[in-house]
């Protein structure tokens, strides 16, 4: 048996709510950021649990934003995978 990724509606759906959740978080600490001068960021610490545990095995120098959204959607994948989006199918 392989593994095929196949279209699932299920796993569409948990990765899409995934991501919006993280973008609502980012707009919502973007928000908070402008509206806020004395705000210096310390938000941004919830972003930390949508790229876990990636976030946690890249080394400290190599932490930006580009890498933290290559996290949430290398989890975003995984989850589409885990609901559905990832089958095993037999040999014929």
């Amino acid at each position: 048996m392989r593994p095929v990724l196949k279209s699932s509606k299920f796993g569409y759906a948990a990765a899409a709510i995934f991501l919006l959740l993280a973008v609502g978080v980012f707009a919502w600490l973007i928000y908070s950021a402008s509206t806020n001068p004395g705000d210096s960021g310390e938000g941004g610490v919830l972003l930390i649990f949508f790229a876990m545990p990636w976030i946690n095995i890249i080394p400290t120098g190599f932490i930006n934003l580009f890498t933290a959204i290559g996290c949430i959607l290398l989890n975003a994948v995984l989850l589409y995978c885990l609901f559905g989006g990832l089958r095993f199918r037999k040999k014929p």
